[in-house]
């Protein structure tokens, strides 16, 4: 016989049991879903990978090598190898012969020369070349005078477009023809030369480079530079220079004729040759500069006189080649030189190799063989 009152308690006992096992099971189960919520939420987030690669790339940068920079392009003026502007170093040199006697002084743009060349005339006076490529920048050139067949070859020993007043007589047409001119006689380039009525001679030509760059676009000259040229020389090494080792050279007499002695004193300060000629300082009317250079090349050449119809002509046979001297920094060296058969010039220190030079301007004064005596150096 069941006992009322045990079955009384029994039931609810059962009933609570049943339902703390439940809690426990709803418990136990809200856990595992909550952990299996949590490992969907990995630290593999989209944010979180983003951050790693930035670290990984901010580390590689740091990693790489440091690329070298390129050397800058230096550029050098074929005249003299001092640096220059890109516009200046592919242009062709331009040499405009000029009037070198008491009268034609002062000539114009003549302290601009980069290189200066003076030769012997018959009559005792000189005619002098000069060389620039900075020729734009030179307000007033002149007197440019007559041209001869020695001059057209040292010319184009550097290349240069040469601007002349006709010749004396000795040039053919043909000859002429056979280089890179500007000469005031021809009718195409009206306008190029102009006469100036201050002159002593009203009938001296002057012209200036803008004139010259306009003759030569007119005349169809090529006024930059196809390929390097061979000067007769090779600069020293940028930063470096050379001394010659001859002999002092600080004061040097070139006796052209009676009237006309041309006198380098060298000016250590500068160290450059202050020129004068006539018993005076040359001075470029442009500036009121005296005229001074680096280098100084006196050549010896061989040369021959001739009579003409009305007068005597002379001619310097630059094909010999010959003897000379290289002056320099207050020093001079002997020094031979000769032409090759593509009408270059190269001149030659005393072991046979081209000659080594300071960087700077240049004069070259060539002189009869029979005048050598003439020259004297102190």
């Amino acid at each position: 016989m069941k006992n009322p009152t045990l079955a009384k308690y029994v039931k609810p006992a059962i009933i609570t049991l049943i339902c703390l096992i439940l809690i426990i099971a709803a418990t136990f189960t809200g856990c595992q879903l909550s952990s299996i919520a949590d490992g969907d939420k990995t630290p593999n987030t989209p944010e979180t990978e983003g951050e790693t690669d930035t670290n990984e790339d901010v580390e590689n940068e740091k990693n790489d090598p440091v690329l070298p920079q390129p050397t800058p392009v230096v550029l050098y003026n074929v005249l003299t190898g001092l640096k220059t502007t890109s516009d200046l170093a592919d242009l062709r040199p331009v040499a405009i012969c000029i009037e070198n006697t008491p009268y034609s002084m002062p000539q114009y743009g003549i302290s601009s020369a980069e290189v200066l060349i003076e030769v012997p005339l018959a009559d005792g006076t000189t005619r002098l070349m000069m060389l620039t490529t900075n020729y734009n920048q030179v307000t007033t050139i002149g007197a440019v005078s007559s041209t001869r067949p020695y001059l057209l070859e040292l010319g184009t020993a550097f290349g240069a477009i040469q601007a002349f007043k006709g010749s004396d007589g000795t040039v053919s047409d043909e000859t002429l023809a056979l280089y890179s001119i500007l000469d005031s006689t021809n009718k195409k380039l009206a306008g190029i030369f102009y006469t100036d009525p201050t002159r002593f001679s009203e009938m001296d030509l002057m012209t200036n480079g803008i004139l010259l760059d306009s003759g030569i676009r007119r005349n169809e000259l090529s006024p930059t530079l196809d390929g390097a040229i061979s000067i007769p020389y090779q600069f020293t090494d940028e930063g470096t220079s050379v001394m010659p080792n001859d002999g002092e050279a600080t004061n040097i007499n070139i006796q052209y004729s009676q009237d006309l002695n041309v006198n380098y004193m060298y000016d250590s300060k500068s160290g450059t040759y202050l020129r004068s000629q006539f018993g005076t300082a040359q001075l470029d009317g442009n500036n009121g500069k005296q005229v001074s250079f680096d280098n100084l090349f006196i050549l010896h050449t061989s040369s021959v006189t001739y009579d003409k119809e009305d007068s005597t002509s002379l001619d310097l046979i630059i094909e010999d080649g010959g003897s000379g001297y290289y002056i320099s920094g207050g020093a001079y060296e002997a020094i031979t030189w000769q032409q090759t058969e593509d009408g270059s010039i190269t001149f030659f220190d005393k072991d046979g190799a081209k000659l080594e030079v300071n960087r700077g301007t240049s004069y070259i004064g060539m002189v009869a063989a029979g005048a050598m005596e003439s020259v004297t150096i102190k």
